[in-house]
């Protein structure tokens, strides 16, 4: 057997070295140019495709995880858009109900101002009666029929004064 000469092992070392030296990212079997490196390649090149698999395969799951966050911010956003909807349009009939009681409100101040003046104009019809009441009681010549019906005309006003009365003080 013959030992292998210096020369050969000399240039076998560099070789040897380099591949060696070459790392799974930058290996590819197809592209090397020496035996060695091509047989060390092999290896790293199934680790560097090992390596690219795991890559892609965390590259998806952060993808998924993307997307259902997505999907609930999504979901999130229409729940929000439907809860603004709701809202909006309890808002517009509460608007709209304000609007009706504000006008009620107006109407009614209208009605007991009414209410007032009626009240005021009943009290000076009867006290007008009363003073001719009083006036026709110390002249003699006042028939019966008279005073009996301005009694009458009396007795009607305050009972519709009281009438007015009572509602004015309803409506306060």
């Amino acid at each position: 057997m013959k030992i292998p000469s210096t020369r050969l092992i000399a240039g076998l070392v560099p070789a040897f070295l380099a591949a060696c030296a070459m790392t799974p990212e930058r290996c590819n079997p197809n592209r090397v140019d020496n035996v060695f490196q091509s047989a060390l390649c092999q290896d790293m090149f199934q680790q560097r495709i090992a390596n690219l698999e795991q890559k892609i395969q965390s590259v998806r799951d952060e993808h998924r995880a993307t997307e259902a966050e997505t999907d609930r911010y999504l979901k999130d956003a229409r729940s929000l858009a439907a809860n603004r909807a709701r809202l909006q349009m309890d808002l517009d009939r509460m608007q709209l109900q304000l609007s009706g009681q504000a006008a009620r409100v107006a109407g009614l101040k209208q009605h007991t101002e009414e209410q007032k003046r009626l009240v005021t104009a009943m009290n000076r019809e009867l006290s007008d009666a009363r003073a001719e009441l009083a006036k026709l009681g110390t002249n003699e010549r006042v028939s019966a029929q008279r005073i009996a019906r301005l009694k009458a005309e009396i007795k009607s006003k305050q009972d519709t004064y009281t009438a007015l009365t009572k509602l004015y003080e309803a409506v306060e």
